[in-house]
C-alpha cells in the first residue's frame, strides 16, 4: 500500500459503534444496512453509503432524502467519487447538522419505552381480549395463508392450457 498519512489508522477489526461514538469520527463510509444506519444516527455521524443489496438501497435513499448521507452507486465507484463525497461531507456542515438533529430526536423520544410498556399493559388489563389487534392471517391455515390453494388452481389451469395446445398442434 502507498504511504499512509499519520491521521489514518488501519485495524483488522474494531467495534463499529465504538468507532462512531469517537468524537474524532467525522464521516462513515457504509453499505447502508439497517444497523449501520441506526448506529450512525445514534452517534450523529454523517454517511457516504454504497448500497449493495437487501435493505441497503432503500436505507441509503432514505438517509439521502433526509440529507445526512451521500449515496454512491456501486457502478460509479472510484477513488475520486469517494474522495469527492467525503470532501462534500466535510465542507458542507448541513450534513452533520441534520444527522445530529435526528440523533437528538431519536434520543429524546416523545414517549419513553417504559411508559409505552406500562400503557400497553394497562390497556391489555382493561380490555382483556384484544381480538381486533390479532392479524386476520393468524386464523388461516397454512395452505390458505400462503395461497397454496390458489397457486394449485393456477398451475392446474396452466397445465391444462399447455396440454390442450400440444394436442391442437399435433392435430
Amino acid at each position: 500500500m502507498d504511504k499512509i498519512p499519520p491521521n489514518v489508522h488501519l485495524f483488522k477489526w474494531i467495534p463499529q459503534s465504538d468507532l462512531l461514538q469517537n468524537p474524532k469520527t467525522k464521516a462513515f463510509l457504509s453499505h447502508g444496512g439497517y444497523n449501520s444506519l441506526q448506529e450512525a444516527i445514534s452517534a450523529g455521524v454523517p454517511l457516504v453509503t454504497i448500497a449493495l443489496f437487501g435493505d441497503q438501497p432503500k436505507n441509503a435513499k432514505i438517509a439521502e432524502r433526509h440529507q445526512f448521507s451521500i449515496n454512491l452507486r456501486k457502478s460509479d465507484l472510484s477513488a475520486d467519487t469517494i474522495a469527492d463525497a467525503l470532501t462534500k461531507l466535510f465542507k458542507d456542515p448541513s450534513y452533520s447538522q441534520k444527522i445530529k438533529r435526528i440523533s437528538q430526536m431519536v434520543r429524546k423520544k416523545p414517549v419513553s419505552p417504559s411508559h409505552l410498556l406500562v400503557s400497553w399493559a394497562e390497556f391489555a388489563a382493561e380490555f382483556k381480549t384484544l381480538d381486533n389487534l390479532v392479524p386476520a392471517g393468524s386464523k388461516l391455515g397454512f395452505v390458505q395463508y400462503h395461497s397454496l390453494d390458489i397457486l394449485k388452481f393456477v398451475l392446474m389451469k396452466a397445465y391444462c392450457f399447455l396440454f390442450r395446445s400440444k394436442k391442437v398442434k399435433k392435430a
